[in-house]
Parts: C-alpha cells; sequence; structure tokens
C-alpha cells in the first residue's frame, strides 16, 4: 500500500510503524492532579493508600471489535470470522514489530501483512537475526517469515529517502512525495514536472548522488 508524503513514509503496511491503527480498544488510564493551585495537605501513611481508588484496565471492547469486523467483512467480501483472524494477527504482528524495532533499531528492517490472512506476515531484518529477534519470533502467538540478510535498517531506508526529498528540492522541485518499498528496500518518489528542471527520470538521476540514483522516479504533469 503506498503511502506517499513530502517526509518518508513507508509503503508496505508496517505496525510500526505500526502499532498505531492496531490498538484500538485498549484504555489508556490517567491520573489527576489533585494541586489546582493551592497547596492541598496528604496524608501519610496506611491511611493515605486506603483512600487512593486502584486504576482497573479497562476490558477490551469486543462488541466493537465484531462490528469493526462485520464492516470490513462487507467491504471486502470475506466472512466476518475472516476479518477478526486477520486483525489478530496484524495485532500479534504489530507487537512483535513493536518490540524488535524499539530494542533492535539497528536490525529491524520493516515487515508486510499479508493480504489473505491465512499467509504468514513477514519480518524484515538487516544482516543476521540476533537472540532477542529469533527469541521474539519464535515466542510470537503467530507464525512469522523471517527473512535476513536486508543491507539497510528501517530507520536508514527512512534516512535516505529524507534524503532523496532534500535532494529534489535542492534540484529546484516543489511538488514531489518520497517512501519506500519494504519488501524491495527500494526508495521512490512521485514528482511533478516543472518548466525548466529535468523532465524525466534518467535525466533526474544524473542530477542525484550516486546512492540515491537506484530510486525509482515517476514524473508527472
Amino acid at each position: 500500500m503506498r503511502m506517499p508524503a513530502v517526509s518518508a513514509v513507508p509503503r508496505a503496511v508496517t505496525a510500526l510503524l505500526v502499532p498505531l491503527i492496531l490498538l484500538a480498544g485498549l484504555a489508556v488510564p490517567t491520573l489527576v492532579d489533585a494541586a489546582r493551585g493551592d497547596d492541598v495537605a496528604q496524608p501519610d501513611g496506611p491511611e493515605a493508600e486506603a483512600d487512593v481508588a486502584p486504576v482497573l484496565d479497562t476490558p477490551p471492547d469486543h462488541e466493537a471489535e465484531h462490528s469493526d469486523a462485520t464492516l470490513a467483512a462487507e467491504q471486502n467480501g470475506t466472512a466476518e470470522r475472516t476479518e477478526l483472524k486477520r486483525r489478530a494477527i496484524a495485532d500479534a504482528f504489530g507487537d512483535v514489530q513493536a518490540e524488535i524495532s524499539s530494542q533492535r533499531p539497528n536490525l529491524f528492517a520493516g515487515g508486510t501483512l499479508r493480504g489473505d490472512p491465512s499467509g504468514m506476515p513477514t519480518l524484515y531484518i538487516k544482516g543476521a537475526a540476533d537472540a532477542l529477534v529469533r527469541d521474539a519470533v519464535a515466542n510470537a502467538e503467530i507464525d512469522i517469515n523471517l527473512v535476513e540478510g536486508r543491507a539497510r535498517s528501517w530507520q536508514e531506508l527512512e534516512a535516505q529517502s529524507q534524503r532523496l526529498g532534500d535532494e529534489l528540492g535542492a534540484i529546484g522541485y516543489q511538488d514531489f512525495s518520497t517512501s519506500f518499498d519494504e519488501v524491495t528496500a527500494t526508495l521512490e518518489a512521485t514528482i511533478i514536472r516543472r518548466a525548466g528542471l529535468p523532465a524525466t527520470a534518467a535525466a533526474v538521476r544524473d542530477e542525484l548522488p550516486a546512492e540515491l540514483r537506484g530510486a525509482e522516479l515517476t514524473l508527472i504533469d
């Protein structure tokens, strides 16, 4: 799924980044500050603890989940149970991606979900996976296809996509978007042509630094 923006945006479905869309239904408890401007005496000791009501997690809204699944099933022409399974896989995979991207940002290279819920999601890793990555995959609630040997991490792809945007702006283009494909680790840009500037992808590449010339460029009017 392409998600173009002026800044770097991964095209494939990710959690990360994920993780984001998939967490609907979780309640976040908040604490209210008792101090409103005047000093308020706070009791000490066991009495103070007894006066504090416990903060309880709100249980997931299963009715809302089923409602969402029903709507998705109608839109996609699938069964509700298929959409519920799809969501469960997305949630579990999002948890794995969040763990690895936060604890091993130098290794995490993205991930993709299969459109068919019967297919395994894929996790991409720069270089070789370490013990933490392998344990996260092995202990996941779902089966995950682990792909190692990527040349660049997600962070590096994002930085290069942003740099591509900077270079296009320096050439003189004003309307463009940059992104990257997590599946192929390819940089991408869509550029609106401007009078007096290179009008073909080959001509634009000639203006870019060597490390960015492998980007997939699309020019439109």
